[in-house]
Formats: C-alpha cells, structure tokens, sequence
C-alpha cells in the first residue's frame, strides 16, 4: 500500500502540467521527507530508492547522476543512511551501474559537505572504500571504462581526505 501511494504522488506531480520532470519529483519527495522522515512506515527509504531509480531510467534525457541521492539529502536523510540505502538495493536490482553512479555522487556530496553538516561526520569511511572497491571490479568485469574511472576518481579522492 505505501508503495502504491508514492508510485501515485509520483505519477501526479508528473501529470501536473505545471510541475513536470524529475526536478519536480524530487522537489516534492523532498518536501514530504523533510516531514515523514525517519518514519520508515511513511518515508521508506528501501522502497523510495527504487521508486526514483525506476523513473530515471524512464527518464533517461533528464537523469544525472546524483538525482536519487541528492533527493534523500534534501529530504534531510543522513549520508550514512541514503549510502544504506543505495548500497541494499544495488545488491537487488538490474540497474547496478545507475546504482553504482548514485553512490559515487553521493561520496562526492558527503566529502563536499564534511565541514558543514554534522551529520557527515558519521560516514563509514570503510565501509564506503569498500563497497566502491566492489563497483570498480563489476565495472572492471563488465568492461564499463567510463563508470571504472568515475568510480576510481572518486575512491581515490575519498582516500585523499581521510
């Protein structure tokens, strides 16, 4: 039921003539985040996750990378629990490369705002270098280049800072 209900408050603001897109979804995710989340039973991260990266990829003109975990952040989820999140649902789903891109930007996002935002703090630095560890030899064995390098960009700054 609660899948239903943000697959329609997805597809209504996608209906709105005057709110269309995926900037207008996350707006709107957004906005309802700031106030349901840490409720899992309202704002469930697992089943948002998936419902964003299902529209980007039938969105695919208007998808960038960090859509998914840019949306979770200003929805005032905490880096380490949108990296939870990516992480769980790139174990489960077809769209690991699109998985593996949202954590990179969101790697990026967290090292940019290390000196701002409190919550940045509790990172699991580990547990991150690992898990792009991974999606660099699924790149790898998937001849993916591009995603390798972006993937390698990043661990390797990530290295640098801490």
């Amino acid at each position: 039921m609660v899948e239903e209900i943000w697959n329609a408050i997805v597809r209504t603001v996608l209906d709105d003539e005057h709110r269309t897109g995926l900037m207008a979804v996350s707006s709107k995710v957004s906005q309802l985040g700031r106030r349901l989340y840490p409720s899992a039973a309202a704002f469930p991260l697992d089943l948002l996750v998936t419902v964003l990266l299902d529209l980007a990829h039938e969105r695919p003109t208007e998808y960038t990378p960090g859509f998914v975990a840019d949306t979770l952040l200003q929805s005032r989820v905490p880096h380490y629990a949108a990296f939870e999140a990516l992480r769980n649902i790139y174990k489960r789903v077809d769209m690991a490369n699109t998985v593996a891109r949202e954590i990179a930007a969101l790697t990026t996002m967290w090292i940019d705002a290390r000196g701002g935002s409190g919550d940045s703090q509790n990172m699991p630095v580990m547990d991150v270098d690992a898990a792009l560890s991974l999606y660099i030899v699924n790149a790898t064995l998937g001849n993916n280049i591009e995603l390798k390098a972006e993937l390698q960009r990043v661990q390797d700054r990530l290295r640098q800072v801490y």
